[in-house]
């Protein structure tokens, strides 16, 4: 099959060589008449032209019944003769050779042309192997989710497939090699690559299994698929209430399961798993007491989502500068009542909580509450009080801020959520090695304790050996008694050492398999308000320092508003970590020092020493650049005011702050913060038309669809 057309072949060949290779020559005379093979396409194809200098005289000679006959065999024979010189052996076309005579002598005798030109060879093109790839069995087209249109992606995420132990839920298939082709010089031309390996365990999750080339469930439940094609089978549960006598769900680590919970979880218990949970009913309103810790996939709630108050320190955002003891105290105190959820967190109402998520949606009012949401905050009501930090955009049906003038911090972009995340879960690790370096002490000392009793007692000392006696007076049948109530606190101590340990074993992978990414640099965040944005509330822009920024002019707050560079600031707040930090490494260098020596050779240790964390900052006023007249259509700006600050743990990093104040209640206005080269400015406009709740938007509606436990959605759940 052709490859080209004459005429790519003709723009190839189209200039005759230069000079010609031994020319034609007919009784004495040369012919006006050239011959030239050429090879192109990467050697897939060769083309023949034949041309002529000379039409007329050509058009003469090729009119002469004698010499014509000599012409075309001398022409043909040299067209043979510069193929076999190109080295043209593979793919030949005698027709076609001929046929590009035929055409050269047609146009000469008719006038039409000068040269004529065809292809006379061809390769064989190798041909590419296929990638190896995973058929997703239960997915349309055998395809993971995140390769599937968007409509089809909503309906895949909606769909509950419930799968037994022993189904096969996706297949590989290997690479197929591809196969060698040769060019028309009779070269070997290998495929352009080698086909891609897929690997299997790239779809293997939580309750899977491989075997050979085949994923199956380990147990029975919902199947269920991440953005990244991990499959997990997970199962369902549903339960009244999460109370002190259920205890936790799960009792202990965390699940891969669903949960829907009808009534709520009541002060002091917590729910922790990867996946679902949903709270409430369509009946009765569900709720999250105080002091309930949930960690979740997606978490919504059909009533209230309850707290205490959060301490004053951390909602003015002044827990950053504190001591490091005090933050961890401040911080053991927060994480009582955390609620962390990976994607979706949905709510009627949420008061005094602390609050993480990747998109955080509230039916009614937020009051005095921390939230930290990865994307977006929609509020179909009021935002009263406390802080709330997003990625994206922050939209707020009702009012920010209310006309008392609580403090409203509203936090745009921020430090790396990722890496917050992994200290959280390096926390809770951390909390947890401590348990369980406590409980094995317990356990220990109980060991030692029953030990002692079987040096003192013969009847003790064979019950610890495994024998079984009858009590023969009263003192064995009290010793009896005894040492069933040490062997049962013995066997309770062994199982909360258990449970430490798998919790740690939990919480260490899903610190491993968080996504390394971290939180992509938005250019311009808004804050849309329906009702009236109050004075009180503060707008934070909050960024790591970059090298462009240097250069900056600020002025210093404190004590004169002296005029200087920002690298002079960062070059300050350097030299006053270093100071803070070389003595005190010395001290930890001694102390650890002499830690070594004093448990050298023993296999338990108190931990090494470490530095405080501190946070150093300078306040800083941008020169005002503003004039007195503002283009409408850009919209109203607002001054701000800066801060510089790094941490003595990371002094190679430095972040800088800038906040606005509302002064003036503005209404029905669309807020916006956006990075330029002249660094960040706030300005505020009025919103074009009115907002549309979340509970109306349909790719919102859709994300709460992708939600489902036992068949309730929270579309239903919350009624929208």
């Amino acid at each position: 099959m052709n490859t080209s057309t004459p005429k790519d072949a003709e723009k190839t060949v189209k200039q005759p060589p230069s000079p010609p290779f031994q020319p034609m020559v007919l009784d004495g005379h040369k012919l006006p008449c050239y011959v030239k093979a050429a090879v192109y396409q990467s050697g897939q194809a060769a083309a023949l032209a034949i041309k002529t200098t000379d039409s007329n005289l050509m058009a003469d000679l090729l009119q002469d019944e004698v010499e014509a006959p000599l012409i075309r065999d001398m022409i043909r024979n040299k067209a043979a003769e510069d193929i076999s010189l190109a080295g043209i052996t593979t793919g030949i076309k005698e027709e076609e050779i001929l046929g590009t005579l035929d055409d050269f002598v047609e146009k000469i005798v008719e006038g039409t042309g000068d040269m004529a030109t065809r292809i006379i060879a061809e390769g064989q093109p190798s041909e590419p192997g296929e990638d190896g790839w995973l058929e997703y069995l239960l997915n349309s087209n055998g395809k993971p989710i995140r390769e599937l249109g968007r409509a089809d992606q909503a309906i895949a995420f909606r769909k509950v497939h419930q799968v037994k132990e022993g189904d096969v839920l996706v297949v590989r298939h290997p690479p197929t090699p591809g196969k060698d082709g040769s060019d028309v010089r009779g070269e070997n031309v290998k495929p352009a690559r080698e086909p891609r390996e897929v690997s299997i365990q790239t779809a293997c999750g939580p309750n899977t299994t491989v075997e050979e080339e085949k994923l199956l469930a380990a147990i029975t439940g919902a199947y269920r698929e991440d953005e990244q094609g991990r499959i997990r089978v997970v199962q369902e549960v549903k339960s009244e209430e999460v109370n002190a006598a259920t205890g936790d769900l799960p009792k202990t680590g965390v699940a891969s399961t669903k949960f829907w919970i009808l009534k709520g979880v009541r002060r002091g218990s917590g729910v922790f798993t990867t996946e679902d949970v949903l709270v409430g009913s369509q009946r009765e309103a569900g709720a999250l007491d105080e002091q309930t810790r949930i960690r979740a996939g997606n978490l919504v709630v059909n009533g209230q989502v309850a707290g205490g108050q959060l301490p004053t320190e951390y909602l003015s955002g002044e827990i950053e500068g504190l001591e490091e003891a005090d933050q961890k105290k401040l911080e053991r105190q927060l994480e009582k009542s955390h609620v962390e959820v990976e994607e979706l967190f949905a709510a009627r109402e949420v008061l005094g909580r602390n609050i993480s998520a990747g998109t955080i949606l509230v039916q009614a009012e937020i009051t005095s509450s921390a939230l930290d949401a990865e994307k977006d905050i929609l509020v179909d009501g009021n935002l009263v009080g406390g802080v709330a930090s997003f990625g994206c955009r922050c939209q707020v049906l009702g009012n920010l801020g209310n006309v008392k003038g609580s403090p409203t911090r509203i936090r745009i972009g921020g430090e790396d959520r990722t890496e917050k995340k992994k200290d959280r879960f390096q926390s809770d690790i951390q909390n947890r090695k401590s348990k369980l370096e406590t409980l094995n002490q317990a356990l220990d000392t109980h060991q030692e304790e029953m030990e002692r009793w079987g040096r003192k007692s013969e009847f003790w000392a064979a019950f610890l050996q495994g024998e079984k006696r009858v009590p023969k007076n009263q003192t064995e049948r009290r010793l009896l008694v005894q040492f069933f109530e040490a062997s049962k606190k013995k066997a309770q101590m062994e199982r909360d050492v258990l449970d430490c340990k798998r919790e740690m074993t939990d919480l260490a992978q899903l610190a491993q398999e968080m996504d390394e990414g971290t939180d992509e640099a938005q250019t311009t965040t808004c804050i849309a308000v329906g009702g009236t944005v109050y004075p009180g509330v503060t707008l934070e822009w909050v960024r790591p320092l970059e090298e462009e920024d240097l250069e900056r002019e600020v002025l210093r707050k404190f004590p004169d508003n002296k005029s200087c560079l920002l690298q002079d600031i960062k070059r300050e707040l350097s030299n006053a970590i270093r100071d803070y930090l070389e003595p005190r490494q010395d001290q930890m260098e001694e102390r650890q020092e002499a830690l070594d020596h004093m448990f050298e050779g023993m296999e338990k240790r108190p931990s090494g020493p470490t530095i405080p964390n501190k946070r150093f900052q300078i306040e800083l006023l941008f020169p005002d650049t503003l004039t007195e007249e503002t283009a409408q259509e850009e919209g109203q700006k607002l001054p701000s005011e800066a801060m510089l600050y790094a941490y003595s743990r990371t002094p190679q990093t430095f972040y800088l702050k800038q906040t606005w104040m509302i002064i003036d209640p503005l209404k029905n206005v669309t807020i916006s913060v956006a990075q330029s080269e002249e660094g960040c400015t706030v300005r505020f406009v009025p919103n074009p038309e009115p907002i549309i709740p979340w509970q109306e938007h349909q790719k919102v509606l859709e994300q709460l669809d992708a939600v489902q436990v036992l068949g309730q959605t929270p579309r239903k759940l919350l009624r929208t």
